[in-house]
């Protein structure tokens, strides 16, 4: 598990990194090409995910092989679900002696979090991954915030990131 500590990057350009720029620390963005051995819900994953993060620039070609990753642990931690979520599937099954055991879907389910989670991570998916990135984060035009969030008192992502920068 990868542990981002530090400060959020800074907006000010006296506080970021003075290494010369030399053209050597830029990468295209663009998608890679959806490989032909995902099918079903790993397929519909990468079509969900892909122009989203293409689009908002944390996409390039060399993360192909992760972003097969991440798409293939999702589709075994939703395959997994959907058995979970079923009525006859037990919480509890025989174990070899005899007793009852924790059923073994719940730790493949575990296992394929973690690998969604980690993945995830990586590609800048996460609301953390995004804020790193630079990200900015908008509500969609018309969109206001409602009353329930006011009364809440719970702030935006941009209100966050500007309370981390102050202090």
């Amino acid at each position: 598990m990868t542990n981002h500590r530090g400060p959020m990057p800074s907006d000010n350009p006296r506080r970021r990194n003075k290494k010369a720029d030399l053209g050597l620390s830029t990468i295209e963005v663009k998608a890679p090409t959806l490989p032909k051995s995902l099918k079903g819900e790993a397929r519909a994953e990468w079509k969900r995910i892909v122009p989203e993060l293409e689009r908002v620039g944390l996409l390039a070609k060399v993360d192909r092989a992760l972003l097969i990753r991440y798409c293939s642990a999702w589709a075994t931690w939703h395959r997994i679900n959907e058995e979970l979520e079923k009525d006859e599937t037990p919480l509890l099954v025989d174990g070899r002696n005899g007793s009852m055991i924790r059923n073994p879907l719940f730790l493949l389910k575990a296992q394929a979090q973690r690998e969604v989670d980690e993945s995830a991570r990586l590609l800048g998916m996460t609301p953390t991954g995004r804020l790193r990135s630079g990200v900015k984060h908008v509500r969609p035009s018309g969109e206001k915030v409602t009353q329930a969030e006011r009364d809440a008192g719970i702030p935006s992502i941009d209100e966050r990131r500007r309370a981390m920068m102050q202090s």
